[in-house]
C-alpha cells in the first residue's frame, strides 16, 4: 500500500521508476516468495495524470528465505550450538522443519530458523540497501535532496500472528542496529507490528488458532 501511494502521488514522473525516490528502498523478506509477488500486485490511479498504473514489488525487493533441508542444518555439528533454542527433543518440530519455501505454517520457530540460514543474503541485503541511500541523499531534478545531517529512517513492519515475521523481526532490527553501528550511521528504527484481529475476517478458524499464540509470544520477547 505505500508504494502504491508513492505511485498515485509520482507516477507522473517516471511510471517504472522515478516514482520512487532513490532513498528510498523497500525489502521484503519472506520464506514464501512467489506467494509474495502474487498478493503484492495492485493498481493505483496517479493524482496527476489519471494513469492506472501497476504496483508491485520487483524480484529484486524480495529476498527469499527458503531453507533447503532445514532440519539437516539446525542438527549438523558445526552449526547445533548456534540452535540450542530449538527444541531438538521434539521430535514433531524436527520432522516438520524441512524446505521452508512456501511459508513457515505459522510456526514461529520456522521463521527464526529461516533468518539464521539466511543470515548472510539478510545482511548484505540490509548493508547494501542502508549503503545505497546513504549515496542517494543528493536528490534529483523531482525529490529534494537529503540532509547530511538527517537521520535515515527504517521502518519494520510484520505480522505477529504468523510464522515468519513473527519469528525473526527481533533479530532483523537487531542486524540493522549492528549494521548501522558498524559503519557509524544513524537511524530511527520504527516498527509496526499487525496483530492476530486482523486477520479474524479473512481467515478460517483453524488458520487463526496459532494466531494469539504466536503474537503472544512474539510480545513477551519483545519485553
Amino acid at each position: 500500500e505505500l508504494k502504491k501511494k508513492f505511485k498515485e502521488v509520482y507516477g507522473h514522473v517516471d511510471a517504472d521508476k522515478a516514482s520512487l525516490p532513490e532513498f528510498v528502498k523497500f525489502m521484503v523478506f519472506d520464506t514464501d516468495v512467489q506467494g509474495t509477488l502474487q498478493k503484492s500486485r495492485r493498481q493505483a490511479v496517479n493524482a496527476v495524470s489519471g494513469k492506472v498504473l501497476d504496483v508491485e514489488f520487483d524480484p529484486a525487493e524480495v529476498i527469499p528465505m527458503a531453507a533447503e533441508d532445514a532440519g539437516e542444518y539446525v542438527m549438523s555439528p558445526q552449526n547445533k550450538d548456534q540452535f540450542g533454542w530449538v527444541p531438538l527433543e521434539n521430535t514433531k518440530v524436527l520432522d516438520a522443519l524441512k524446505d521452508l519455501d512456501k511459508g513457515a505454517g505459522q510456526i514461529r520457530l520456522f521463521g527464526r530458523v529461516a533468518h539464521f540460514f539466511n543470515y548472510a543474503d539478510i545482511r548484505k541485503a540490509l548493508t547494501d540497501g542502508i549503503n545505497q541511500i546513504q549515496l542517494a541523499r543528493h536528490g534529483n531534478a523531482h525529490f529534494e535532496p537529503l540532509g547530511n545531517d538527517d537521520d535515515l529512517e527504517i521502518h519494520i513492519v510484520t505480522s505477529l500472528a504468523g510464522g515468519t515475521g513473527s519469528g525473526m523481526f527481533m533479530d532483523v532490527g537487531m542486524l540493522v542496529r549492528e549494521i548501522l553501528d558498524s559503519q557509524g550511521d544513524k537511524a530511527d528504527i520504527h516498527g509496526y507490528f499487525v496483530m492476530p484481529s486482523v486477520f479474524s475476517y479473512l481467515a478460517s478458524t483453524e488458520d487463526m488458532k496459532r494466531t494469539k499464540p504466536n503474537a503472544m509470544g512474539a510480545l513477551k520477547e519483545l519485553d
